[in-house]
């Protein structure tokens, strides 16, 4: 994991706050033991979009079995239809993200249903939501 080291220590020196997002649930975990204090996300999408993975490891992914490792502090789903046992994962974390929102999708639901969201090629209205 050098490659995690080496960002930890580069984002260390910024001195500005931060977050880790990634697919690999490995990195999410690396995170958690290495940099507690540092804000980690999880992103997943459908096990059919994980292409070149086995199915065995898309299913795994796509429905956050591998949470119990990384213990993320946020889930950031795909807009697509979500499984049941994600839909459960965001039930019970207390911040949900969406990835990732284009001006063509159903903006307004997805900033209501979430917590915050990920998007591109637009820029969304400034919001703040209570926790």
């Amino acid at each position: 994991m050098m490659l995690c080291d080496e960002t930890l220590k580069i984002m260390r020196q910024k001195g500005i706050n931060w977050c880790v997002e990634s697919f690999n649930p490995f990195i999410v975990a690396w995170f958690r033991k290495n940099a507690p204090d540092v804000l980690r996300g999880q992103l997943s999408c459908l096990p059919r979009e994980y292409n070149g993975l086995s199915k065995i490891s898309s299913f795994v992914l796509g429905n956050l079995l591998m949470n119990f490792i990384s213990r993320p502090h946020f889930i950031a789903y795909s807009t697509s239809r979500q499984p049941l046992l994600v839909r459960l994962c965001r039930i019970l974390k207390p911040i949900n993200v969406i990835w990732t929102v284009k001006p063509d999708n159903d903006i307004k639901r997805f900033e209501n249903e979430n917590d915050t969201i990920i998007f591109e090629h637009y820029n969304p209205a400034a919001r703040y939501k209570s926790l």
